[in-house]
């Protein structure tokens, strides 16, 4: 009797065993990881970075200064720091995850191409358009290099060349990029997805800097409606497309078709006083 419940013992545990193996516990690192990429993506950046930073100290010890998924990691910093504004130490990261990448994969690499682009979104925040255009065309020949002609990063870097043309006033040349990388958006991923009225904005921006007012107002009515439609009535993108709009109908002298969107812009912001969750990402004029 004390032998078979011996075996039955051993039996339970074994049992016990190929189910934890099965179901292995939550790995915390992997926990820590996933809850920065929770606050990430609800743009609760200062909350963040503490955690990101702490996932990139342990991975360090844990993988070692050139593993991929510690290039990973600091990549995520660099975002943290980039949307706080703290653009030396984002540079730091994206340039130690590039600099990992490169050695651990091949300088064709796509994932070579997101760390360019990466770092040349700072160099477009901080001024450095000649910087960013150099990696913005690396990071985009990467890509139609990797990947067919209608593949969404392929028109992410398309937008990317598309601004950095813009801001250095550009924008003959940058409303090409941006009329492809919309196409590609479109077919992708529909109508409605987020980065279809942010490219539409940036290129009536093109237009409304070149005093094309007719070529800009239906594509800031085509962005607001998207953004009505997707974000609600008074989301911030959604005021901020209605002030772009409005200063568009002032500057053409049609002071009676913007005084009711300025009027609703400022309804809505004052509504968002109250509520700071959310932060406009729609271009202003």
């Amino acid at each position: 009797m004390k032998r078979a419940y011996s075996f039955a013992a051993v039996f339970i545990i074994l049992m016990s065993w190929q189910a934890l193996a099965a179901n292995p516990p939550p790995d915390p690192a992997d926990a820590l990881y996933n809850r920065v990429m929770e606050l990430y993506g609800r743009r609760k950046f200062a909350e963040a970075l503490p955690l990101a930073q702490e996932v990139v100290a342990n991975d360090e010890k844990a993988l070692g200064p050139n593993h991929l998924d510690f290039a990973k990691d600091l990549n995520l910093l660099g975002l943290l720091y980039h949307e706080l504004q703290h653009y030396a130490e984002a540079e730091a990261s994206y340039e130690r995850s590039l600099a990992i990448r490169e050695k651990q994969l091949w300088p064709d690499h796509p994932d070579v191409a997101q760390s360019l682009s990466n770092l040349d979104l700072l160099y477009i925040a901080e001024g450095r358009y000649v910087d960013a255009e150099r990696l913005l065309k690396r990071a985009l020949a990467i890509r139609v290099k990797a990947f067919k002609s209608d593949h969404p990063d392929i028109g992410l870097s398309l937008r990317n060349v598309g601004n950095v043309y813009a801001k250095e006033g550009r924008c003959a040349d940058a409303r090409q990029f941006y009329k492809t990388s919309l196409q590609i958006f479109e077919k992708a991923f529909g109508p409605d997805h987020p980065y279809i009225p942010l490219v539409l904005d940036e290129l009536a921006a093109c237009y409304y800097k070149q005093h094309e007012y007719a070529e800009a107002e239906p594509l800031l009515k085509k962005s607001l409606a998207i953004r009505e439609k997707t974000r609600g009535p008074d989301h911030p993108d959604v005021e901020v497309t209605l002030r772009n709009l409005a200063a568009l109908y002032k500057d053409e002298g049609r002071y009676s078709d913007a005084e009711p969107l300025y009027k609703r812009a400022a309804a809505i912001r004052e509504k968002l006083q109250h509520d700071r969750s959310e932060t406009a990402q729609a271009p202003q004029f």
